[in-house]
């Protein structure tokens, strides 16, 4: 299975260089009046895409601290629940 794993990797790998090699032009994205990146596509696709990823994770950092500050609570609760029952 672990065989499979990196198959799978080694052919997306070659899929994405594939795919960036073939897209070197460059584009124009306007981004604000006055403002134009200029840029190879795959290039401004890689953006895209780290800065959704980073706004999602900025977006759901106060979940993630909520729930990890909730599960250390419960796992006290839980212990020294443990700790009075065996002693």
């Amino acid at each position: 299975m672990k065989a499979l794993g990196w198959i799978a990797r080694i052919l997306l790998f070659f899929l994405i260089l594939s795919f960036s090699l073939r897209n070197t032009q460059a584009v124009i994205v306007e981004m604000l009046p006055g403002y134009v990146l200029q840029a190879p596509l795959i290039i401004i696709l890689l953006l895209t895409f780290v800065a959704g990823v980073t706004v999602t994770w900025l977006l759901m950092l106060p979940l993630l601290l909520r729930y990890r500050r909730l599960t250390r609570t419960g796992e006290t609760q839980i212990s020294s629940a443990t700790d009075k029952t065996n002693n």
